[in-house]
This record gives C-alpha cells, structure tokens and sequence, in this order.
C-alpha cells in the first residue's frame, strides 16, 4: 500500500476514535441528565449529536476516496469495511442517547411531584456505559477476547429491559393510574436495550476486522437464515407484514386515543415499539445475509433503500404512538375522519408484501407478464397515496378553521404530517421497488 494510502487509513483511524469518545460522552451525559433529572444537560447531548453527525459524514467521504482511489485489497479492504459498519452503529448510539434525553426533558417540564425513576435504568445505563467502552477499548486494542464479552453481555441488558416492560404491562392490566414519567421510562428502557444492540454489532464488527469471521446473528435462532441463492427478496415480504401489525397495533391505540382512554394507549403504544424492534431486527438480518460478489438480480444500493422506505413505515406507527401521548386528546369530534386518513395511508402499506411477492415472481423469470403485475401493485400504491394527500390537505383546512390555540393547531397538525408519512413511505418504496424492475 502506498504511503498516502497508509497516510489517510491513519488519519480514518485516528478520526473514528473521535467520534467514539464524543459517542461516550453524549451517553454519559444522557445518564448524569437522567439521573439527575436535569434538563439543562439534556439539551445538550443534542448539541453534541450534531458534531457527531458530522464526524461520522466525515469518516465515510474519507472511506470512500480511500476505496475509490487507492483500492486497497486484504487487511486494509476489511478495516475500511468495517470503518463503516462501525460509524453507523456509533451514530445510532448516539441517536439513541438523543432520545433518551428528550425524554428525560419531558419528564423534568412536566415536574409531577410523585414521579419517581424506575431503579432498573440506573443499572441499564451503567451496563450501557460498561458494553459501549469496551466495545470501543476492543477496536482500540483489536481485542476480540474483549469483543465477544460484550457480545455476551447483551443477554443481561435485554432481561432488564423486558422486567420493565413487564411492569408496565402489568401495572396497566391491573387499573394502576399511570403518570406520564412512567411511559417516558419504558421508553427510556428500550432505547438503552438498543444502545446494548449497537454496542454488541460494534463488538460483533471488531472480529470481523481482527479474525476474518463474520459472527453477527449466529445466535439470533428466532430469525430465520436468509439463502439469497435463491432470491434477495426473501425475508423482505416478513418484514413488510411485520410493519404492517405495527400499522394495526397503532390503528387501535388511535382509536383508545379518540375515546380518551390514555392506559390503553400507553399499553398499544408498547407493543408497537416491542414490534417495531422486530421489524428492525428482520432489517438487520436481511442485509446481514446479502450474497459476496455480483450474483444479485438488483442493485443491491437500491434493496437497501427499498428496506429503509419499507422499514419507515414501522417506524412511523411508533413515532404516531409516541407523539399522542405527549398531549391528551382535544380532537375528538373529528374522530371519524382521522381514522379514516389512517386508514388509506395504511391501505398504501397493505400493498407492500404483494409488492415484494410480485416482484420476487418477477426476478424467478423475467416475463412481462410478472412485470406488468408488479407495475399494476405500484400504481395502486401511487393511487392511494395520492388519495390520501387529498383526505390530509382536507383534514388540514378543517383543522386551521376550527382551532385557534396553537399548541392544540401543532399537536394536530403534526399528527396529521406523521399519519400521512405512512403512505408516502410506502409510495417511495414503490418507487424503488420500480427501479430494480426496470432494469
């Protein structure tokens, strides 16, 4: 390798270990925020999730000119690779912390005298803290001894994380009156149980780096082994129906939201995050188990953006959950009509596994008469967003007439805005799902 090659992998080298250690410091501060109740150190992890963002756009502009002009081959090749698996997982912890924070701001405005912090967070975030160092010491040391002690303390971060979720739901079952701190901690649980995840996929990258060996999901049984030697779309049909009982699951915790029953939103709201995570642990094993080389029937830059707009649609019913129980319902007289703009975004998502069944027929034989089917699938999903941005422009004229406080005018409007990214997720998956057919 030539001397501006070794040049530039040192200077990648030195600047991933920036971004870890920023990473560290915006979750420690989270935890002192979290801990403290402070919301002043709440904001600012979102100032430091900034700086991160930017080292990480950083960190991939320098990989790819090191790919692209300097084509390095063996040790070199997989370091790079594994430079960029392991920013994405750095920014999404550094994601997840933000998301903590916000939380731990709302808990310290609404300032409910008797809201007390479940003990179980204390313990997850300094298991979170444990699991992301040495993940990061393993990179730094090549460690994979240290690596796979992170891997296997992964088990102990999801056990917390479920006794809370357990207590949730029970206490919810039970008729206990809930306090929205309470919510805002499970919520906190499960974005730690998610920083776990990303600190054991950084553990999972550095053997792949040192040793050659690719261990991610071998232990993952509840998920099926994808054989793209067959297809690339198996597994994707899985995750759109996934997506789709989140879509269900919200459509209910809506409706309880209209009748002004917050327990039972707070108990929809759970279960669309618990599947949720299903459907990102599917997205995981997808692009987990992509075929090596260039057997692929499509573009393999295009599948993975194909998941992301289908993997949106999950996300979306969570985002909707999360966002109704910020504020009590105020909008009940226009139940009917909300309901029914739900239901044609998510009429659009519905269209997602025949999609993929479709175009997967169409990549086994390449007639024109499969292509024309999938054509038919993405034109009915066009439709029907189409139709929908009509019932959200409606809705919204309805709304600015007969709401004069503008808090109560943001909350509805933005819920509208969230409900009606349902079908353009779905209508831009289409989109892409049309680009691999075309060619």
């Amino acid at each position: 390798m030539t001397t501006t090659a070794q040049k530039w992998i040192a200077e990648l080298n030195t600047n991933i270990l920036k971004m870890s250690t920023l990473v560290e410091e915006s979750l420690r501060t989270t935890m002192a925020a979290l801990v403290h109740k402070n919301g002043e150190l709440a904001k600012r992890v979102a100032e430091q999730d900034l700086k991160i963002d930017a080292l990480e756009n950083r960190i991939r502009d320098d990989v790819v000119k090191t790919l692209a002009l300097q084509q390095p081959v063996g040790g070199d090749l997989r370091f790079l690779i594994s430079i960029l698996h392991m920013i994405n997982e750095l920014e999404r912890v550094g994601d997840s912390a933000v998301n903590v924070a916000n939380r731990v701001r709302q808990i310290v405005e609404a300032d409910e005298p008797e809201s007390a912090l479940l003990p179980e967070l204390q313990e997850m975030g300094d298991l979170a803290e444990r699991m992301l160092t040495q993940a990061i010491n393993s990179f730094v040391k090549q460690d994979t001894g240290l690596a796979r002690q992170v891997i296997g303390t992964d088990p102990q971060m999801d056990s917390l994380c479920a006794g809370v979720e357990d207590g949730m739901l029970t206490a919810i079952r039970a008729g206990t009156r809930m306090d929205g701190s309470r919510y805002h901690c499970t919520v906190i649980a499960l974005n730690l149980e998610r920083i776990g995840d990303q600190a054991t996929n950084l553990a999972e990258e550095v053997v792949f780096l040192v040793e050659g060996q690719n261990i991610r999901h071998q232990q993952k049984e509840k998920l099926p082994s994808l054989q793209f030697a067959i297809s690339p779309l198996i597994g994707l049909e899985r995750h759109a129906e996934v997506a789709n009982q989140c879509l269900g699951l919200a459509r209910q915790g809506l409706e309880r939201y209209l009748a002004g029953e917050s327990q039972q939103v707070a108990e929809f709201a759970l279960q669309v995050s618990q599947k949720e995570h299903e459907a990102d642990a599917i997205k995981r094993n997808i692009r987990g188990h992509l075929p090596k080389g260039i057997i692929m029937p499509v573009d393999k830059f295009e599948l993975f953006a194909f998941i992301k707009e289908q993997d949106k649609v999950a996300d979306d019913a969570q985002t909707l959950m999360d966002w109704l129980s910020l504020m009590e319902c105020r909008c009940a007289d226009r139940a009917k009509t909300l309901l029914a703009l739900f239901d044609k975004c998510s009429e659009a998502a519905q269209l997602l596994p025949r999609l993929v069944v479709e175009a997967d027929n169409f990549f086994s034989n390449k007639s024109d008469r499969n292509r024309s089917r999938v054509k038919q699938v993405i034109y009915d999903i066009r439709q029907m967003e189409h139709e929908a941005d009509a019932l959200e422009m409606g809705l919204k004229h309805m709304i600015f007439k007969g709401t004069t406080d503008p808090i109560l005018l943001h909350h509805q409007l933005t819920t509208i805005d969230i409900i009606g990214q349902i079908a353009n997720h779905a209508e831009n998956a289409a989109d892409m799902m049309r680009a691999m057919v075309a060619k």
